[in-house]
């Protein structure tokens, strides 16, 4: 198999700074478990894979999947300025599990469109979580959550204190 993958310094625009993410750009599909085992390889946060046929874009953990990786998506749209594949002013859509998501190529930047989360205020807090935080549960105003597809899971409590 020959492969082009990049590592790139994300947020940063000197070596070893920002937030490193691969990057991999592929004409033909891979299975999920290569995509993996490449990320374990990458050893970084996130690598991100392309397929150039459909835009489809992913993002693997050295352990699993992920929904959404913010840093992964802009440092695939800098190796496709780099390489050519897009310009400045060109917008790319890039299909994803979290839907789609757009980058704009600038001159010096690189604009994203992200999905917002939806909370979900209508369940109610779980006893063992309120307890590990030490929080009473008539001390609590306010309760949702939300799937941040990156970060999983994420709650929001708000509580008098």
């Amino acid at each position: 198999m020959d492969l082009d993958i990049y590592q790139v310094d994300s947020f940063t625009s000197e070596a070893f700074k920002g937030n490193p993410a691969g990057v991999c750009i592929i004409n033909n599909g891979l299975t999920d478990r290569s995509m993996l085992s490449i990320a374990e390889e990458m050893a970084v946060s996130e690598t991100a894979f392309l397929s150039l046929p459909d835009m489809t874009l992913k993002w693997f953990t050295p352990k699993a999947e992920v929904k959404l990786c913010g840093h992964g998506t802009l440092a695939v749209a800098h190796v496709l300025k780099e390489r050519g594949l897009v310009s400045t002013g060109d917008t790319v859509n890039f299909e994803t599990l979290s839907g789609t998501l757009t980058a704009l190529i600038n001159e010096s930047t690189i604009e994203l469109d992200f999905p917002s989360p939806t909370i979900q205020f209508d369940i109610s807090p779980c006893q063992v979580l309120l307890d590990n935080l030490g929080i009473e549960a008539c001390k609590v105003v306010c309760f949702g959550c939300f799937d941040s597809a990156a970060a999983g899971l994420v709650m929001y409590i708000k509580w008098q204190a």
